[in-house]
């Protein structure tokens, strides 16, 4: 119903009360006229989209396996890592050896790449920054990281990947640990991150002290993930872990640079564990791991009575040297005679 046809009995009204007849149909009222159009127009749009978006919702709802695009390309993303092997012990131990070993026979590996120190943004190494560092670099088929312990139960490292537990001699890890002042550095992300996960570590403990249950807690960390481990020893040959994993290595030169992270060797001292560990369960379980991994703590010790065979050893070489040069002095005087034989003294005749 129009706005004209509304008011026209009031109008007419109006005119006769007048005396005056008036042009009721003018511009204004063709202006309001529009604008009833407009929005009966607008509503009208406004509910057909309603509908269609209810019919979208409705189709989703009856079909709860459709992937969306940006889903198919987080799965995808997904699909495309080749996460294969992961190395993991203690700080100090050769994980970035490792690192450039693995890349020396053609294994994509990186070193604390998965498993590093947080960025300032992110500031704890958690599950999340892990899944999104894989997916940032889901070329690589290996990581080599102490970081990695506290994670080897969780979705972030899959059933499928091999673990190598690599070890070093306590000895040197912690003489190292010490060197680097690794448990004096305040406000370091990873000093920090050691400690909180190794909470048998009290903040009275000697540096030694420290060091030592580090090593111990942390290796059982690993022992004691139920995960398949293969063992290996750095200080052992290579070719004995890449048999293991069944690597075709002969065609590479394998790197075998084993300084390749040391750090303060000035700073470095021996240390004497038999007299300077204070407590002694905690030294009975460091020699027992030790042994257990195929070291020694009291030959180590015994450096001494060792140095004192090798120097006897070497007497003898000696010796054993001296008589090979005399006797070979003896045969070139020989042949030397028989080379140049000496004139006859024709002086005797006369």
């Amino acid at each position: 119903m129009m706005l004209t046809e509304y008011f026209q009995p009031y109008n007419q009204k109006l005119e006769e009360y007048l005396g005056q007849k008036f042009n009721w149909d003018n511009t204004a009222t063709k202006k309001l006229e529009n604008q009833e159009k407009k929005s009966l127009n607008a509503t009208s749009i406004i509910q057909q989209r309603t509908h269609k978006n209810q019919d979208k919702l409705s189709v989703t709802k009856t079909q709860p396996g459709q992937v969306f695009p940006s889903q198919k390309k987080n799965q995808k993303a997904s699909r495309e890592i080749e996460f294969k092997y992961l190395v993991v012990a203690t700080a100090r131990s050769g994980t970035k050896f490792m690192a450039h070993a693995f890349k020396s026979v053609g294994i994509k590996c990186g070193h604390e790449t998965f498993f590093g120190a947080p960025s300032r943004k992110q500031r704890h190494l958690t599950k999340q920054v892990v899944k999104q560092r894989m997916l940032n670099h889901s070329n690589l088929e290996a990581d080599s990281s102490w970081l990695a312990v506290p994670f080897l139960n969780t979705e972030c490292v899959p059933k499928d990947v091999s673990i190598i537990h690599l070890t070093r001699h306590p000895k040197k890890v912690i003489e190292s640990l010490i060197a680097i002042g690794f448990f004096r550095r305040n406000h370091c992300f990873y000093t920090n991150y050691a400690l909180l996960n190794t909470p048998e570590i009290k903040s009275s403990d000697s540096e030694l002290t420290k060091c030592c249950k580090w090593y111990l807690y942390w290796h059982q960390k690993i022992e004691q993930s139920g995960r398949k481990l293969i063992h290996y020893r750095v200080e052992d040959s290579l070719e004995i872990l890449f048999d293991r994993l069944n690597l075709d290595y002969h065609k590479y030169e394998i790197f075998n640079d084993i300084k390749t992270n040391t750090r303060n060797p000035e700073n470095r001292r021996e240390i004497n564990f038999m007299e300077e560990i204070e407590e002694p369960d905690l030294l009975k379980q460091i020699i027992e791991m030790a042994e257990r991994y195929g070291y020694s703590i009291k030959e180590e010790i015994e450096t001494p009575k060792s140095n004192n065979q090798v120097q006897q050893e070497n007497i003898i070489k000696l010796d054993q040297a001296e008589k090979k040069l005399q006797d070979f002095a003896c045969k070139l005087a020989k042949i030397k005679d028989e080379l140049y034989p000496s004139s006859p003294d024709f002086s005797k005749n006369k």
